[in-house]
């Protein structure tokens, strides 16, 4: 299930860029993990990462994001972001909830399928948000798209035809 309007936001993110592939992005984390425990930063929510490669490459190209505590980064760290305030709208959501690594390339794919299908256009990278509760483990993920100004004119412009969704983003 798919569904629109949805948006990410936290306050006080750090963030660091990670290359590799799919088999080392726990080693990513890890590594995040310790670089915020030697700036002695806290954190506040679930770490999530963005996927800026294209989701059907075996290299990947990430950037993690940690909520933390803080309201500051020491500037020393040119390897890291800081953002007071981390804010995507217009997202459509999904959730994987087992059999992560291939369930969540379908998700990929039921995501951009709905961006094909709907005249939409991507105005921000998938988002994977691994979470816990009540001992289970899930994956939320986030794609951002929004109709064009074109599919926008179409749609107010023309009767609506029967049968046809009226989805808006």
């Amino acid at each position: 299930m798919i569904i629109p309007n949805q948006k990410i936001m936290y306050r006080n993110v750090v963030s660091k860029f990670y290359k590799g592939y799919a088999n080392d992005m726990q080693e990513a984390f890890l590594d995040f993990t310790s670089e915020l425990k030697k700036e002695k930063l806290t954190q506040a929510a679930p770490m999530f990462y963005s996927v800026l490669s294209n989701v059907t490459h075996e290299e990947m190209l990430i950037e993690i994001h940690v909520p933390i505590e803080e309201t500051w980064l020491n500037k020393k760290r040119a390897d890291m972001s800081f953002l007071s305030y981390f804010f995507v709208d217009k997202l459509l959501f999904t959730r994987v909830t087992e059999d992560f690594e291939k369930n969540t390339l379908l998700a990929y794919e039921e995501l951009l399928n709905m961006v094909s299908e709907n005249d939409l256009e991507i105005h921000a990278p998938f988002f994977n948000v691994p979470k816990f509760d009540y001992g289970k483990e899930f994956v939320e993920i986030y794609l951002g798209a929004k109709l064009t100004s074109e599919s926008l004119a179409n749609r107010y412009n023309q009767p609506e035809k029967s049968g046809e969704s009226n989805l808006i983003f």
